[in-house]
């Protein structure tokens, strides 16, 4: 008679043999599990792959569309450039064509008004001087009376000379107080900005205000006329 232990024994045997034979049909003997593991491998690697070709072709894409803008940059540049000629030319054309010619005709008109003045007070001049005989006043009094007038006139042109000389002179003072902070700011080339200097002070010294010889000449018209 079989005892109970060994009807133990014999049970779990037959349990190991039963659950070993449904591993056996589960799992292919001639088959690991890192088999397994390779067989997905490689589906895992097409997938990446594909991933990665569709990213360089998008990648591809937006270099191609970068490199478009580029070429879109520099063509609008040159046009830009080349517009910016045209509106200079134009503007040159235009002060040639427009701004010259007032600027001539204003300093022409400047020149005529200033002729006209002179032969109104000529005019002005003779005029009174032949009031004066139709009113019978003597030789003396109207020699009298056009002297007076003269040396009116005269103080009145003195008066105007000496505003003119003493703005040149503070036009010359300014200018020899830039030269000297000039002078002062310079690192290099004393010797030559000192020479400058000079040449420019006498020049300034000795040049003639172009209104104040104008006024001149036209004061001496009227002495020798008289």
């Amino acid at each position: 008679m079989i005892s109970f232990f060994q009807f133990s024994a014999l049970w779990q045997d037959q349990n190991n043999k039963n659950t070993g034979n449904v591993l056996g049909k589960e799992v292919p003997c001639n088959q690991s599990p890192q088999a397994t593991l390779s067989s997905t491998n490689p589906q895992n690697a097409k997938l990446k792959n594909r991933q990665l070709n569709v990213t360089n072709a998008r990648l591809s894409e937006k270099e191609q569309e970068i490199s478009k803008l580029q070429e879109r940059i520099k063509l609008l540049e040159k046009n830009n450039q080349r517009q910016q000629q045209v509106i200079e030319m134009t503007r040159l054309v235009f002060y040639k064509s427009q701004i010259f010619p007032l600027e001539y005709e204003k300093r022409e008109w400047s020149i005529e008004r200033e002729r006209l003045s002179m032969e109104l007070n000529d005019v002005t001049r003779e005029l009174d001087l032949q009031k004066m005989l139709l009113n019978g006043e003597s030789i003396s009094e109207i020699v009298q009376r056009v002297a007076d007038n003269y040396d009116l006139q005269w103080e009145v042109k003195v008066f105007e000379l000496e505003g003119m000389v003493a703005d040149r002179d503070a036009a010359i003072r300014a200018q020899q107080q830039r030269i000297g902070e000039l002078k002062q700011a310079a690192t290099r080339g004393g010797g030559e900005l000192s020479s400058n200097e000079s040449i420019i002070s006498q020049q300034a010294a000795t040049k003639t205000d172009p209104a104040t010889l104008a006024h001149l000449k036209r004061i001496i018209h009227q002495c020798s006329r008289r």
